[in-house]
């Protein structure tokens, strides 16, 4: 019986309506953002360069390969109009769900292009996909808040541990971005010793972030500090929409109702009262979130480092952690007669595919494959492949 009233008080807590006022703006950036990745791979030209041109690609799945001719445009202008819908809360679930499925088959065509932001903005449509809907004059239930709190939390929590490196304690990946960066009159303020207290700081940040932000003496401060930090990586790295998308998630921490209080402290609260949760949903978003958690752990115990092996490094959460380059060239040898043909990956691959497969011995041997494969389907005697490699890491 006492376990049962625990349950119950569980699922109470669950259920609690809270405003949904965060939740809007977070549902509106989300999709505003969704909009503005996709308007970036027109306006710089991926889709061609990235999609269409390459005879290449390094597919998660087997058989997974781009549309051809004007597919591969009408996708990314599908998760545009899409991205708009969301941002301005039109059918959201419908278009957190296709979203989720659009920009999950653009990643799944070429694992070159994997970005943390990408597989982050997935997951989170996949929960507004199940989430009741999100509006300005709504309550929801406490759930919908919490599942997102938590999973900010998992994402900061495992970039912390892929941080615990002696390269990382030594502020060597910092200090060679410090280099590396172009700020202006700031310049001056980006010191070897500033690398190496910004690198202590941000691991301290990160991995204690399960206790900064849920308790509400450390909460605020720590906000604060993630607020110049996501700044400060935007200025230093480019890295796309992801410090903006990490921002909208960590404005979730704040009061529920802050949107309501700062932009319109007259409105009237909703008073609504949401439906009740499916248990089994409630179970399903549980599952989804322990999945979250404990799937980065599998870095831990792969074999060698694997900023070198690349071995567990796929939805761990390691940003920022290494400054690797390599090149790579591809030897092919006719058993028989022993000639030997080098091949440039350049032949095949665009440069920021080369680029990207240069640091991983998984494409590398992927590619090795293929080299061999399109031999015999050319009708010619089978070789063997050899490669020559070169990879740098931090330094």
């Amino acid at each position: 019986m006492a376990g049962e009233g625990r349950e119950q008080g569980l699922f109470a807590v669950l259920e609690r309506p809270v405003d949904a006022a965060s939740l809007a703006v977070f549902r509106t950036a989300l999709g505003a953002l969704l909009a503005v990745e996709a308007a970036r791979f027109f306006l710089n030209g991926w889709i061609q360069a990235h999609l269409v041109a390459p005879p290449y690609h390094f597919p998660w799945i087997d058989g997974v390969a781009p549309l051809p001719g004007w597919g591969m445009y009408g996708v990314l202008g599908a998760l545009l109009v899409l991205g708009v819908g969301l941002a301005v809360g039109w059918a959201p679930r419908s278009c957190a769900a296709l979203s989720a499925v659009g920009w999950t088959y653009v990643v799944a065509v070429d694992r070159a292009l994997f970005l943390n932001h990408h597989y982050l903005a997935v997951l989170l449509c996949v929960l507004l996909a199940v989430m009741p809907r999100v509006g300005r004059f709504r309550r929801v239930p406490a759930w919908s808040l919490y599942t997102l709190r938590a999973l900010l939390v998992v994402v900061y929590f495992w970039a912390g541990v892929s941080k615990l490196d002696p390269d990382w304690f030594a502020g060597i990946p910092l200090w060679m971005t410090f280099r590396a960066a172009d700020v202006g009159a700031l310049q001056g303020l980006l010191t070897r010793d500033v690398a190496v207290a910004a690198s202590l700081g941000i691991i301290a940040l990160e991995v204690l972030t399960p206790v900064l932000l849920p308790w509400r003496w450390t909460r605020l401060p720590a906000i604060a500090a993630y607020v110049a930090f996501h700044l400060a990586t935007a200025l230093l790295y480019g890295i796309g929409i992801f410090p903006w998308l990490s921002l909208a998630l960590l404005q979730l921490w704040l009061p529920p109702d802050w949107p309501r209080r700062a932009f319109d402290p007259g409105e009237r609260p909703p008073r609504d009262q949401p439906a009740p949760t499916p248990r089994s949903l409630l179970l399903a978003v549980g599952a989804f979130l322990v999945v979250q958690a404990v799937v980065p752990a599998r870095g831990l115990w792969t074999e060698g480092h694997s900023s070198w092996t690349m071995e567990g490094q796929r939805f761990t959460w390691r940003l920022l952690t290494a400054n690797k380059t390599g090149w790579v060239r591809f030897e092919l040898t006719e058993p028989t007669s022993g000639q030997v043909i080098e091949v440039s990956p350049l032949e095949v691959l665009t440069v920021f595919q080369a680029s990207k497969m240069a640091r991983d011995p998984f494409m590398v041997r992927d590619m090795a494959r293929w080299l061999a494969a399109q031999q015999v389907a050319a009708g010619k005697p089978p070789v063997q492949v050899r490669v020559r490699s070169a990879v740098s890491l931090n330094g």
